[in-house]
């Protein structure tokens, strides 16, 4: 994971730490202190006692540089009692950014349910597509033209499944599996459904998830619906479809319009990982993928009603500091 500031932070010793605070604070409040009295010395309307605006006067006063004439008044406010309130404020807040840095730094393997589930699912390298078919949301008579006659408003496909009166909706989860979080992630959900795992099983999960891949980048797509005849329908495309037959609909393209096209398609296994998409990783011996690339978007083409397109924030992308895809 990145290392954030206040691991830092916490590395200094406390009075080196007090120390700059207190000058930064200082030098902000000299400079804030001028600008104000520039901008008041513009203003029309004055006080004909302090000759500075009525409205201006306390905050000119509160931030009047230490050691300059103050203004007329008969309370002077400190700039160092305001530089120990900021100090102050800092030391009461820096355990927590402290606290919340480790807690980024979580083990994979000790996440809970939620945590996994938003790498998976609201994360820079896993996304939801819903896509909802309100088509047959009111109620129409199924019936075939062949002896209804020609004027029935249902299509081949009511009359092949039948009618669902209703709005049916599929949840495509799109996720980079290349990417280890992905997998850990994925690891980390059946560890917590199956308690009695062995040793050796774990091991050998815990050396899928947190080995790299180098060699392709890997689009694992899962299924989930509302209705299981629509649902056996979009899974009956999944699994007939073959790397032939996908091979010109599905591609990675950058931000840039470059575009990289399937190499090979898995169908969904028994694994729960879903269908895989499978891209090599380079094109003309350079990395399809780099921090130049803003963003990436996954198409895939299965016919008329599946249509996968999600896009992902490729700077976003990082685990211990470095591009992880």
């Amino acid at each position: 994971m990145i290392c954030s500031r206040g691991d830092a932070l916490s590395r200094l010793p406390l009075a080196i730490i007090f120390r700059a605070f207190g000058a930064s604070i200082r030098e902000h409040i000299s400079r804030l202190g001028a600008s104000i009295r520039e901008h008041i010395s513009r203003l029309r309307r004055f006080d004909s006692r302090t000759h500075f605006a009525p409205l201006a006067l306390p905050l000119a006063r509160t931030v009047t540089k230490r050691g300059a004439r103050p203004f007329p008044t008969t309370r002077k406010v400190k700039p160092m009692k305001t530089a120990f309130a900021f100090l102050v404020t800092f030391i009461l807040l820096a355990p927590l950014a402290i606290d919340a840095s480790q807690k980024e730094k979580k083990p994979w393997s000790e996440w809970n349910q939620k945590e996994a589930e938003k790498i998976l699912n609201d994360s820079p390298w896993g996304q939801i597509q819903n896509d909802t078919d309100t088509s047959e949301m009111f109620f129409q008579p199924t019936a075939d033209p062949r002896t209804a006659g020609s004027r029935t408003p249902n299509s081949d496909a009511r009359l092949a499944r039948g009618s669902t009166n209703q709005a049916t909706n599929v949840k495509y989860g799109i996720r980079f599996f290349s990417a280890r979080p992905v997998r850990q992630a994925f690891i980390r959900m059946i560890q917590l459904r199956q308690k009695d795992l062995t040793p050796d099983v774990i091991e050998r999960m815990k050396n899928f998830a947190e080995m790299p891949a180098n060699d392709s980048i890997i689009i694992a797509v899962t299924i989930e619906g509302t209705d299981k005849r629509s649902l056996g329908h979009v899974m009956q495309l999944f699994n007939s479809a073959s790397s032939g037959t996908l091979k010109n609909t599905s591609y990675l393209e950058r931000n840039d319009g470059k575009r990289i096209f399937l190499e090979e398609y898995v169908p969904p296994g028994k694994d729960g990982f879903g269908a895989r998409f499978i891209f090599l990783r380079t094109t003309n011996e350079e990395l399809f993928l780099t921090p130049q690339v803003s963003d990436v978007r996954f198409v895939a083409d299965l016919g008329a009603e599946v249509k996968l397109n999600m896009r992902f924030k490729v700077g976003e992308m990082l685990m211990d500091g470095k591009l992880e895809y």
